[in-house]
């Protein structure tokens, strides 16, 4: 038994080995192949089913990755809960940038819409929201024309964020353009000042010197 099942681990691992190896040379079909015998194999091996998770995705079978990422959200390893929670969220924000981003400084409400529902849809598999979460859904509501509901938004982001100022400050920079345009001043100039790094400083100091 025991032999039986140090046999099971290395075959396990040899196919996870020879499936990235495809994996990386882009041929996803076949990586699948080995990642399904190794998960056939021993299940509790997760990095199949996360390389499956990955090879699908980029075979744009959306639905089908989600599925193999769901499955390991239900595993007892933490670690590969983190990562196919990782996967699925940067997935959907992924999604909900690029609508939000797509028309540039023209956006529509059909792209904010479209941004709310790839984060919905993400949330519908058990992922929480995080500050970016909140991020792209404060952008939408400003597109939308739901300034109250953008602060609101960005101020959850803001609480939670624990990355560096320069990212922080995209936050800053959302709530003071929907303070600007529900015509509070003073409190978009207030959030302004928490923008000035990085990509925002330059329009961030503009709107606090112009407003």
């Amino acid at each position: 038994a025991a032999v039986a099942r140090r046999a099971r681990d290395l075959a396990t691992k040899i196919d996870y080995k020879l499936g990235k190896s495809a994996f990386d040379n882009e041929n996803y079909e076949v990586a699948i192949t080995y990642f399904d015998r190794g998960i056939e194999a021993d299940a509790s091996y997760t990095n199949n089913q996360h390389m499956k998770g990955l090879a699908l995705k980029r075979l744009d079978r959306i639905e089908e990755a989600m599925a193999v990422w769901s499955a390991l959200i239900e595993n007892s390893d933490r670690a590969a809960v983190n990562r196919a929670s990782d996967a699925i969220r940067d997935h959907y924000h992924f999604a909900a940038s690029t609508a939000i981003s797509r028309n540039g400084a023209a956006a529509t409400e059909e792209d904010a819409s479209d941004a709310l529902a790839a984060l919905e849809t993400m949330m519908g598999y058990g992922i929480e929201a995080d500050a970016d979460t909140y991020y792209y859904q404060a952008e939408a509501a400003k597109i939308i024309g739901d300034y109250a509901q953008a602060v609101t938004l960005a101020d959850q982001a803001i609480e939670i964020h624990r990355g560096s100022l320069t990212d922080k400050a995209k936050l800053y920079f959302v709530k003071g353009e929907s303070l600007m345009y529900s015509g509070d001043v003073d409190g978009a100039k207030e959030a302004f000042a928490g923008a000035t790094y990085g990509q925002y400083k330059a329009s961030a100091e503009h709107w606090i010197e112009t407003l």
